[in-house]
């Protein structure tokens, strides 16, 4: 940063874990939460240079109890490496159908984007198996969704 401009977008986490042990280099364990909303904000993104970190005073102090001096915006520090997200989302639950909203909930391993969601590809499915001795027969109906 040039030591005017103000970050627009941040986060600061809220339920990540701390080192456990007195180090020099600590590694910082994002939450689930903290990781998720990161991701939202599009924060430390792929192909930006504008991921930076802003540390209040006495947020970290050394073995001798003094504190480090505060990073403030404006001055921030910019990452030194940027590994990029290469996991594709994956669809962890279809949790519910409510047929008096006319609504669905799909769960995804990660954040995505809404407007990415193409719902022309989505097709519910009624598969059951009728059992009739000697043969066993299964039955499928299936509707695709129009998007509208």
């Amino acid at each position: 940063q040039d030591g005017t401009t103000l970050v627009s977008t941040f986060h600061r986490p809220s339920t990540s874990t701390r080192p456990t042990s007195d180090v020099r280099t600590v590694n910082v364990t994002l939450s689930k939460t903290d990781f998720d909303e990161i991701r939202r904000k599009s924060l430390c993104s792929p192909g930006k240079s504008d991921c930076h970190l802003v540390l209040p005073a006495a947020s970290v102090r050394d073995l001798s109890g003094n504190s480090v001096p505060a990073i403030l915006d404006g001055a921030a520090r910019r990452v030194a490496v940027l590994t990029n997200d290469t996991t594709s989302p994956s669809l962890f639950s279809f949790a519910a159908v409510d047929m008096d909203a006319g609504t669905l909930e799909l769960s995804f391993t990660e954040p995505v984007l809404a407007s990415s969601l193409t719902t022309r590809d989505i097709t519910l499915q009624d598969w059951h198996v009728v059992s009739t001795v000697p043969f066993a027969s299964t039955i499928t109906t299936t509707y695709k969704l129009t998007g509208g």
